[in-house]
């Protein structure tokens, strides 16, 4: 095997690596959480056929993931920061 046949292999290895890894990174970049809710609340009595007081809304939040994983692998790093930084050596 000649070496430019080997640096050929490698250059496409690692450019297929890193099309994945941007893939990935792309999908995980548009993930989002959506919340919907609609509330009503009523104060009604027995006596009375309609509610003395009704109040109701509704909601529609979206979050985005990437943020959470963000904070998630700084945490990550942290923690193995600190570990490494208070361990006994023996």
């Amino acid at each position: 095997m000649s070496v430019k046949k080997c640096m050929d292999n490698i250059a496409c290895t690692l450019d297929c690596v890193k099309n994945k890894t941007l893939g990935t990174y792309r999908f995980l970049k548009s993930l989002s959480l959506k919340n919907k809710a609609s509330l009503e609340l009523q104060l009604k009595s027995d006596k009375t056929p309609f509610p003395l007081c009704k109040c109701g809304f509704a909601y529609n939040k979206t979050w985005r993931i990437m943020p959470v994983i963000y904070v998630m692998i700084g945490v990550v790093m942290i923690c193995g920061v600190m570990k490494s930084a208070f361990s006994k050596d023996k």
